[in-house]
């Protein structure tokens, strides 16, 4: 008769010397979308040299290797004053440094000033990252404002479950940059790899890309065991979502058939305001308290944060059309 082995996870400990590999990334989301293509920096900068040899040009610190500065906001003596004009004071040359030698005022040579500036971000902005707190993402993407998609999802996310992130934001709001970014997810990030994968997008052809990826990358070869988290724009209807739902049949994916309204701070206005966003920022949530949580609790009657309400709550019998 054979022995009964209570289920469970059982850990075996050898004495020979070896490397023990440990699964990466078990537990780790990835969100992929639009972000602001710049960003800003405060820089304090010394002027070059000593009188009389003080330097016509001076590096910009905040400025990281391989960017471009975009806009000047100020420069002055004391942080966020305007005490000295572009192109009357100073240049920019190059992009990437400031330049006194067009005879307008300057600081006097090894005194301090301050400068504000927005620079174009380099390549490696693009990149994937992992991040370990909602701060820390929003110090790389910005704040959740209605024109800064990856922000708002960050925040949907990191308000449900501190579970870790990986995000990877697009170049340029096309099919083909969407697509480059998946495809940076194919490696690890940091050593860890992710399970979950949601795209800032309901265009079809990207979701079709990303299926085709989790479908890849989860193969036998690969061994990536992933799953997408699609979702559907805003006001379809339960009929095309059931053929979407139909069409995908497929167990990686997770479908999210509902959108939702959040409040967000009005890029235009300034102030807080409503906006409904599609379903992939409510599956942003969603995922973040599914990482969360421990894997033996339900997600039935959870609470998700950040989100006013549904677009709308079915009838049993549209529930079963959807199932």
């Amino acid at each position: 008769m054979a022995t009964y082995i209570r289920p469970g996870v059982y850990s075996q400990f050898n004495e020979t010397s070896g490397t023990v590999v440990l699964g990466a990334g078990a537990r780790i989301a990835a969100i992929v979308g639009a972000s602001y293509t710049y960003k800003t920096s405060e820089d304090t900068i010394t002027r070059g040299g000593v009188y009389p040899d003080v330097s016509t040009s001076d590096s910009l610190p905040g400025l990281p290797s391989g960017a471009t500065v975009k806009e000047i906001l100020s420069v002055g003596d004391i942080p966020w004053s305007t005490d000295y004009t572009e192109g009357v004071d100073f240049q920019i040359l190059n992009g990437t440094t400031i330049d006194w030698s067009i005879g307008g005022s300057t600081p006097t040579g090894g005194n301090k000033y301050y400068m504000r500036y927005t620079y174009n971000k380099p390549s490696s902005g693009y990149d994937a990252k992992i991040f370990y707190s909602k701060k820390t993402a929003q110090d790389e993407y910005g704040q959740p404002v209605s024109d800064n998609n990856l922000a708002v999802a960050i925040d949907a996310y990191f308000s449900n479950g501190p579970a870790p992130l990986v995000v990877v934001q697009v170049e340029d709001d096309t099919v083909a940059s969407f697509k480059d970014a998946i495809d940076k997810l194919k490696y690890t990030v940091s050593g860890e790899d992710v399970s979950h994968i949601i795209v800032l997008s309901t265009n079809s052809e990207i979701q079709s890309y990303l299926i085709s990826h989790v479908d890849t990358m989860s193969s036998f070869v690969n061994r990536k065991e992933r799953r997408a988290v699609i979702s559907t724009a805003i006001n379809t209807t339960e009929a095309l979502m059931k053929a979407k739902a139909q069409a995908i049949a497929n167990s990686r994916i997770i479908y999210v058939p509902q959108w939702g309204t959040k409040t967000i701070k009005s890029a235009t206005s300034g102030d807080e305001e409503e906006f409904t966003l599609d379903g992939t920022y409510f599956a942003c949530g969603i995922v973040g308290k599914l990482l969360s949580r421990r894997i033996e609790q339900s997600l039935i009657n959870q609470n998700l944060t950040g989100f006013k309400d549904l677009s709308r709550v079915y009838l049993e019998e549209e529930h079963d059309t959807l199932a």
